[in-house]
């Protein structure tokens, strides 16, 4: 296996700037590249494969801008899949009602997290003080997340998908209140991949959806919608960032994106639940709940420029253990010629033959 050049240079940085990371190799050659600050999934790889599926800070090439990033006190983008909490408006804002100034927790992003290795599978948990500022209420929480092995969902199938590269890995998440008693506030899971950014994202939906916009101005054909699928092509500089609510999600979403003559798709397969307690709303809109899949296309010179696919998972009550959310879901991901991915397209998310994944 030959998990060479991006991993090899980013650690490289990592380690030199005092944040280590650490790889786990699944038996199929998936290679992930853990960090614990800001407990991310920074890198996906597959067997033999030198290409990261994630977007990383282009900042981690070098061990300069590394060590600069990672001693800010800015948001420390380092990239890859990340884990939140929502809802946003309540913990993301911390001169609410003015919303003006946005901040990740730091006791969140990049928190503490600890980094537990067992054999074939990874745990990164974090216990944070989180306040909400809209409910001005603190509750103290524990997250924690389990990584495993996710085995290619199409199996060794003959033909061309013979020649596609594949990685992919399960994860369970979940979050408690640390006392064991409710917490003073909802809180549920939010995920985050953050991918490289000009490619399209890929959501097949129950019915005719009706994406609402959070934030940003989106250009006339980024976004199209018709009967059972949303495309939304995430090319634009800015931030924009679009949401579905869980009545319309299928619990499987998708982005793919184009590098050099290879074709890459990047699904995520996830659980949904339309009768759940999905909390998180657009800020401006507070009565405006049950938002499930959210795509967030960011292309500015201080952020970078990268395309996110997200999901949320619905917020618990009255659950033992103080359990306030938990996720389980999958990432697997594809490389290979566009017809190949194409068809890896056709079967996962049920693209019918005039829906090419990759229009001309």
């Amino acid at each position: 296996m030959n998990h060479t050049s991006h991993a090899k240079s980013i650690t490289r940085s990592l380690v030199e700037a005092g944040c280590p990371p650490s790889s786990l190799v699944f038996a199929d050659g998936t290679l992930l590249l853990l960090l614990p600050h800001g407990g991310r999934v920074l890198g996906l790889f597959a067997p033999s494969q030198a290409e990261n599926f994630f977007w990383t800070n282009p900042d981690l090439e070098s061990r300069e801008a590394t060590s600069k990033l990672l001693s800010s006190d800015r948001w420390q983008n380092t990239g890859g899949e990340r884990t939140w909490l929502a809802p946003e408006v309540d913990f993301f804002f911390p001169n609410y009602p003015d919303l003006t100034s946005y901040r990740p927790p730091a006791g969140l992003d990049p928190g503490s997290f600890r980094l537990l290795l067992n054999g074939t599978t990874a745990t990164l948990e974090t216990e944070i003080q989180l306040e909400s500022f809209r409910q001005m209420t603190r509750g103290k929480l524990r997250i924690s997340k389990t990584l495993s092995s996710a085995p290619n969902p199409l199996g060794a199938m003959a033909g061309p998908l013979s020649a596609v590269h594949y990685a992919g890995y399960t994860t369970h998440t979940t979050l408690r209140s640390s006392t064991g008693k409710a917490a003073p506030f909802a809180a549920a899971l939010w995920s985050l991949i953050q991918l490289p950014h000009g490619g399209e994202m890929i959501i097949p939906t129950y019915g005719r959806a009706k994406p609402v916009l959070f934030f940003g101005n989106l250009l006339d054909g980024d976004l199209r919608i018709k009967p059972g699928l949303v495309r939304y092509r995430m090319r634009s500089p800015g931030e924009h960032k679009i949401s579905i609510k869980s009545v319309s999600c299928t619990g499987r979403s998708a982005y793919a994106y184009l590098t050099n003559d290879e074709a890459n798709l990047v699904v995520q397969n996830y659980q949904v639940n339309p009768s759940g307690n999905y909390i998180d709303v657009p800020k401006d809109q507070l009565g405006d709940t049950d938002h499930c899949f959210q795509a967030c296309n960011v292309s500015n010179p201080t952020l970078g420029s990268f395309s996110e696919l997200e999901h949320h998972t619905p917020a618990l009550a009255g659950r033992d253990e103080g359990l306030l959310s938990e996720d389980l879901s999958q990432v697997w991901a594809f490389r290979g010629s566009p017809e190949a991915i194409a068809n890896v397209g056709s079967i996962l998310l049920g693209l019918a033959a005039n829906e090419p994944l990759f229009p001309p």
